[in-house]
């Protein structure tokens, strides 16, 4: 009878360390969990898109929509970059509509926009689309692109966020606050320093 009572403790005790078991396992598990949304909600982690809608192409040492897009991803080498021209024609093939890099931005709200050089005539409109005003930047625009990169302010994009040059044909003295290229670099060579800002700023 003893043993009978001694068997029946064994099996309760192992049925206890199985039960006991599948507890710490689910508390482990409740664990992880609790870790990944603090890597899923990092903004710096998260899976972003540029929208880039570049300078023109067709002058006599103007860069390619290519070189231009290179130029951006420099420090963003697996970052995702949707290019468009901004005239809507390209000199080297890629015809887009005009507007088309504004549907791509109402299609996708969420992006990252660089505007640069003659794309900056878009700031307004783009400062309409965009969700964060604070992903909306706009690099060395032309002098004819004043009232709308003012306006793109006025809806809500830090001035910090338009970067210009040292000269009025490259944004220079557009507006107060703006942040402004290194002097080592030339108008098409700023977008080396943009890629710098962006990978600072999001940790690419």
């Amino acid at each position: 009878m003893r043993i009978r009572k001694f068997d029946d403790f064994e099996i309760l005790n192992e049925q206890i360390q199985k039960k006991l078991s599948k507890v710490i396992n689910w508390v482990s598990n409740l664990i992880d969990q609790d870790d990944e949304p603090n890597i899923k909600t990092n903004p710096k982690k998260r899976k972003l898109q540029i929208i880039f809608v570049a300078g023109l192409d067709y002058r006599r040492n103007d860069w390619s929509l290519e070189e231009q897009t290179s130029a951006l991803k420099k420090h963003l080498p697996n970052v995702n970059v949707k290019s468009f021209c901004s005239s809507g024609k390209c000199k080297r093939g890629n015809h887009f509509p005009k507007d088309a890099s504004m549907t791509e931005l109402q299609n996708n709200p969420n992006s990252i926009v660089v505007l640069f050089s003659n794309g900056t005539q878009f700031s307004t409109r783009a400062s309409k689309l965009i969700s964060d005003k604070q992903n909306l930047f706009i690099l060395e625009p032309y002098p004819e692109a004043a009232s709308t990169v003012r306006g793109a302010v006025r809806n809500g994009v830090p001035p910090s966020n338009l970067i210009t040059g040292n000269t009025i044909g490259r944004g220079g003295g557009m507006l107060n606050g703006s942040d402004k290229t290194p002097s080592k670099y030339g108008h098409f060579q700023s977008l080396y320093y943009m890629s710098q800002v962006l990978k600072n700023k999001y940790g690419f």
